[in-house]
Protein backbone atom coordinates (compact mmCIF):
# COMPACT_ATOMS: atom_id res chain seq x y z
CA UNK A 1 0.00 0.00 0.00
CA UNK A 2 2.76 1.99 1.06
CA UNK A 3 4.43 1.53 -2.52
CA UNK A 4 1.36 2.68 -4.19
CA UNK A 5 0.84 5.59 -2.50
CA UNK A 6 4.09 6.41 -3.31
CA UNK A 7 3.99 5.57 -7.28
CA UNK A 8 0.84 7.88 -7.51
CA UNK A 9 2.94 10.54 -5.47
CA UNK A 10 5.62 10.38 -7.85
CA UNK A 11 2.89 10.50 -11.20
CA UNK A 12 0.99 13.13 -10.00
CA UNK A 13 4.46 15.29 -9.53
CA UNK A 14 6.04 14.47 -12.88
CA UNK A 15 2.47 14.80 -14.31
CA UNK A 16 2.76 19.07 -12.31
CA UNK A 17 6.42 19.34 -13.00
CA UNK A 18 5.79 18.45 -16.97
CA UNK A 19 2.39 20.94 -17.15
CA UNK A 20 4.51 23.70 -15.60
CA UNK A 21 7.37 23.35 -17.77
CA UNK A 22 4.65 23.29 -21.22
CA UNK A 23 5.06 26.69 -22.64
CA UNK A 24 9.44 26.60 -21.47
CA UNK A 25 11.54 26.19 -24.76
CA UNK A 26 11.61 22.84 -23.63
CA UNK A 27 8.03 22.14 -24.96
CA UNK A 28 8.33 25.16 -27.42
CA UNK A 29 5.93 23.06 -29.95
CA UNK A 30 3.04 23.55 -27.81
CA UNK A 31 3.04 27.15 -26.60
CA UNK A 32 0.48 29.75 -28.08
CA UNK A 33 1.54 33.01 -27.96
CA UNK A 34 -1.57 36.00 -27.47
CA UNK A 35 -1.42 39.55 -28.64
CA UNK A 36 -3.37 42.39 -27.39
CA UNK A 37 -4.02 45.08 -29.91
CA UNK A 38 -5.88 48.38 -30.34
CA UNK A 39 -5.83 51.34 -31.64
CA UNK A 40 -4.45 52.18 -35.55
CA UNK A 41 -3.62 50.23 -38.28
CA UNK A 42 -2.01 52.53 -41.38
CA UNK A 43 0.36 50.52 -42.84
CA UNK A 44 -0.12 47.09 -44.50
CA UNK A 45 -0.21 44.35 -41.56
CA UNK A 46 -0.26 40.60 -41.43
CA UNK A 47 -1.58 38.66 -38.59
CA UNK A 48 -0.57 35.12 -38.41
CA UNK A 49 -0.92 31.86 -36.97
CA UNK A 50 2.45 31.95 -35.05
CA UNK A 51 1.01 34.72 -32.97
CA UNK A 52 -2.30 33.98 -32.75
CA UNK A 53 -4.77 34.33 -30.71
CA UNK A 54 -4.98 38.21 -31.62
CA UNK A 55 -7.04 39.78 -28.58
CA UNK A 56 -8.76 43.07 -29.79
CA UNK A 57 -9.26 44.91 -26.32
CA UNK A 58 -10.96 47.67 -27.88
CA UNK A 59 -11.16 49.55 -31.42
CA UNK A 60 -9.04 48.05 -33.73
CA UNK A 61 -9.15 51.00 -37.39
CA UNK A 62 -7.25 49.87 -40.26
CA UNK A 63 -6.85 53.30 -41.83
CA UNK A 64 -7.10 53.99 -46.12
CA UNK A 65 -5.47 52.67 -47.63
CA UNK A 66 -3.72 49.90 -45.52
CA UNK A 67 -4.88 46.51 -45.82
CA UNK A 68 -4.96 43.70 -42.69
CA UNK A 69 -4.67 40.48 -43.63
CA UNK A 70 -5.52 37.72 -41.61
CA UNK A 71 -3.62 34.34 -42.36
CA UNK A 72 -5.78 30.55 -42.16
CA UNK A 73 -6.10 29.39 -38.88
CA UNK A 74 -5.76 32.69 -37.22
CA UNK A 75 -8.13 33.42 -33.94
CA UNK A 76 -9.31 36.92 -33.57
CA UNK A 77 -10.82 37.52 -29.95
CA UNK A 78 -12.47 40.94 -28.80
CA UNK A 79 -13.15 42.06 -25.48
CA UNK A 80 -16.22 43.64 -24.67
CA UNK A 81 -16.83 46.25 -27.02
CA UNK A 82 -14.13 45.23 -29.35
CA UNK A 83 -14.30 46.57 -33.14
CA UNK A 84 -12.60 46.10 -36.29
CA UNK A 85 -13.30 48.87 -38.15
CA UNK A 86 -11.91 48.81 -41.65
CA UNK A 87 -11.50 52.18 -43.66
CA UNK A 88 -8.83 50.86 -45.70
CA UNK A 89 -8.86 46.97 -46.61
CA UNK A 90 -9.00 43.61 -44.99
CA UNK A 91 -8.31 40.15 -46.71
CA UNK A 92 -9.35 37.50 -44.37
CA UNK A 93 -9.87 34.43 -46.46
CA UNK A 94 -9.38 31.27 -44.58
CA UNK A 95 -9.22 27.66 -46.28
CA UNK A 96 -12.02 24.87 -45.72
CA UNK A 97 -10.18 23.13 -43.45
CA UNK A 98 -8.48 26.06 -41.52
CA UNK A 99 -11.00 28.65 -41.04
CA UNK A 100 -10.37 32.36 -39.68
CA UNK A 101 -12.28 32.53 -35.89
CA UNK A 102 -13.83 35.83 -34.23
CA UNK A 103 -15.25 35.67 -31.20
CA UNK A 104 -15.46 37.10 -27.82
CA UNK A 105 -13.06 36.66 -25.21
CA UNK A 106 -15.12 35.46 -22.21
CA UNK A 107 -15.28 31.83 -21.95
CA UNK A 108 -18.39 30.13 -23.77
CA UNK A 109 -20.77 33.17 -22.96
CA UNK A 110 -24.33 32.21 -22.17
CA UNK A 111 -27.30 33.48 -23.98
CA UNK A 112 -28.73 34.91 -20.90
CA UNK A 113 -25.48 37.38 -20.75
CA UNK A 114 -26.39 38.61 -23.96
CA UNK A 115 -24.84 42.53 -23.90
CA UNK A 116 -22.10 42.29 -21.81
CA UNK A 117 -19.65 39.75 -22.95
CA UNK A 118 -20.18 40.36 -26.58
CA UNK A 119 -17.92 42.81 -28.46
CA UNK A 120 -19.60 44.88 -31.23
CA UNK A 121 -18.57 43.34 -34.69
CA UNK A 122 -16.73 44.16 -37.76
CA UNK A 123 -17.85 47.35 -39.66
CA UNK A 124 -17.05 47.96 -43.52
CA UNK A 125 -16.27 51.20 -44.94
CA UNK A 126 -13.49 50.21 -47.49
CA UNK A 127 -12.92 47.07 -49.19
CA UNK A 128 -13.10 43.35 -47.85
CA UNK A 129 -12.98 39.46 -48.62
CA UNK A 130 -13.52 37.65 -46.13
CA UNK A 131 -14.41 33.80 -46.70
CA UNK A 132 -13.96 30.61 -44.77
CA UNK A 133 -14.52 32.57 -41.53
CA UNK A 134 -16.74 31.66 -38.15
CA UNK A 135 -17.84 34.86 -36.46
CA UNK A 136 -19.96 34.59 -33.09
CA UNK A 137 -20.69 36.08 -30.23
CA UNK A 138 -21.14 39.70 -31.80
CA UNK A 139 -23.36 42.84 -30.87
CA UNK A 140 -23.42 43.45 -35.04
CA UNK A 141 -21.82 40.82 -36.55
CA UNK A 142 -20.75 41.95 -40.11
CA UNK A 143 -21.31 45.34 -41.23
CA UNK A 144 -20.93 45.88 -45.19
CA UNK A 145 -21.32 50.33 -45.65
CA UNK A 146 -19.21 49.93 -49.52
CA UNK A 147 -19.19 48.26 -52.52
CA UNK A 148 -16.64 45.89 -53.52
CA UNK A 149 -16.62 43.42 -51.15
CA UNK A 150 -16.92 39.42 -50.90
CA UNK A 151 -18.09 37.01 -48.15
CA UNK A 152 -18.62 33.43 -48.59
CA UNK A 153 -18.71 30.17 -46.62
CA UNK A 154 -18.76 32.03 -43.53
CA UNK A 155 -20.91 30.71 -40.43
CA UNK A 156 -21.82 33.66 -38.29
CA UNK A 157 -23.79 33.27 -34.96
CA UNK A 158 -25.35 33.92 -31.66
CA UNK A 159 -25.27 37.52 -32.35
CA UNK A 160 -27.91 39.75 -30.63
CA UNK A 161 -28.73 41.80 -33.22
CA UNK A 162 -27.93 40.48 -36.12
CA UNK A 163 -25.24 38.52 -38.46
CA UNK A 164 -25.08 40.61 -41.57
CA UNK A 165 -25.81 43.94 -41.67
CA UNK A 166 -25.85 45.70 -45.27
CA UNK A 167 -25.82 49.53 -45.61
CA UNK A 168 -27.49 51.35 -48.54
CA UNK A 169 -23.29 52.04 -49.49
CA UNK A 170 -22.74 48.32 -50.39
CA UNK A 171 -25.51 47.50 -53.10
CA UNK A 172 -22.70 45.45 -55.17
CA UNK A 173 -20.86 42.79 -52.81
CA UNK A 174 -20.78 38.75 -53.29
CA UNK A 175 -22.85 37.25 -50.49
CA UNK A 176 -22.61 33.60 -50.86
CA UNK A 177 -22.70 30.44 -49.49
CA UNK A 178 -23.01 31.72 -45.91
CA UNK A 179 -24.84 30.46 -42.99
CA UNK A 180 -26.43 32.74 -40.09
CA UNK A 181 -28.36 30.74 -36.99
CA UNK A 182 -28.82 32.65 -33.48
CA UNK A 183 -28.94 35.97 -34.34
CA UNK A 184 -31.36 38.51 -33.38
Amino acid sequence: MVALRRFNSIVISIAFLLGSLSCTTLFSANCQSTVNVTGLISVDTTWNVANSPYIVTNTVTVESPAILTIEPGVEVRFGTYGTLMINGGLIADGLPLNRIRFTTNAVDPPLFLQGISFWNGIDIYGVASITYCDMFWASQGLTLRSDGNTVGYCNISNCIDSGLNIGNGAKWSDIFWNTFYGSG
